[in-house]
């Protein structure tokens, strides 16, 4: 990954500056990701869950498609983010995605919370 990053940015920031940095970046955690993925559910045995992992990209689209066309301002982006994590896993409780003990897990943060 570290070889990776640096060809990345060799050929990636001269030509595109700043930018060139972000998609360094990127494509180099992406790959990272799906390397140590790979690696996970193979070494460990686990089970794809292709359904879960579609279920959290068709969720991640959604999620982030108004964040095109909402600019929040630097006191609204709580706001937004708040909003935006709302929709999220409401599109995870539809999609079927939140099991008993995932909503188990977020009443006991619930309850956590309020004592505080």
């Amino acid at each position: 990954m570290i070889a990776l990053s640096g060809l990345l940015g060799y050929f990636l920031i001269p030509a595109y500056g700043l930018r060139g940095a972000a998609w360094q970046t990127t494509i180099a955690a992406l790959f990272g990701l799906g390397a140590l993925s790979i690696y996970t559910f193979r070494t460990f045995a686990i089970p794809y869950p292709i359904k879960s992992v579609v279920h959290i990209i068709i969720a991640t689209s959604i999620m982030v498609f108004p964040t095109y066309f909402w600019k929040a301002t630097s006191v609204m982006l709580p706001v937004q983010y708040l909003v935006l994590g709302v929709i999220y896993i409401a599109i995870l409780y539809v999609l079927g995605e939140l099991k008993e003990e995932d909503k188990a897990i977020l009443a006991s943060l619930r309850k956590k919370s309020s004592s505080v």
